[in-house]
């Protein structure tokens, strides 16, 4: 009887001791997710993006992001294309091209993107003529999705092709995007 008491008395005490609190709020426990293996220019791209700006990841590659780099402009600097959604009450998909400016990314050219998602981006030279074009394959919808091909043209970005597509923007052996 005595043991049964003093395990009691143990028990009780050490309850006591850790004392009782009340249970942080759910909306407290929430926190945004950490930026994995984001380079410094990426966090720097997302300051320069609209408040409340969400970066658009694309849904039918493995290794893909919203934000690619490249010389777009030929000016031997990387400029950065950034798909994002912006933060607005009536959000929409945009696009945008971004260039270092005296050392702070600005935005020198943007869009609206097209459909429902993001499906596919790639800066690659599809017209073979030497410049690299901003490949974007957007989610439109019942299966659907459209794929924009935009050039450096007149100190912008114009677009080039649009088609749509259903399963790969690319061609059969997944290199070339097939453009008439």
């Amino acid at each position: 009887m005595k043991k049964k008491w003093m395990a009691t008395m143990i028990a009780a005490a050490m309850l006591g001791m850790q004392g009782c609190s009340i249970p942080a709020a759910p909306i407290d426990l929430i926190q945004a997710p950490a930026a994995q293996d984001a380079s410094e220019d990426e966090n720097e791209l997302r300051q320069a993006l609209p408040e409340g700006s969400r970066i658009l990841l694309p849904l039918s590659q493995e290794e893909g992001s919203g934000i690619m780099f490249g010389d777009i402009d030929g000016d031997q600097a990387e400029e950065a294309i950034v798909v994002f959604e912006d933060g607005s009450m009536n959000s929409s998909h945009q696009v945008a091209m971004l260039k270092k400016v005296e050392g702070q990314w600005k935005v020198v050219w943007d869009t609206k993107g097209a459909g429902n998602g993001l499906d596919f981006t790639q800066i690659k030279d599809v017209d073979h003529d030497g410049i690299p074009d901003v490949v974007l394959g957007w989610v439109l919808g019942g299966g659907e999705k459209g794929l924009d091909v935009y050039t450096w043209k007149d100190h912008s970005l114009e677009l080039l092709h649009k088609k749509g597509y259903r399963d790969q923007p690319l061609d059969s052996n997944e290199q070339e995007i097939s453009l008439p």
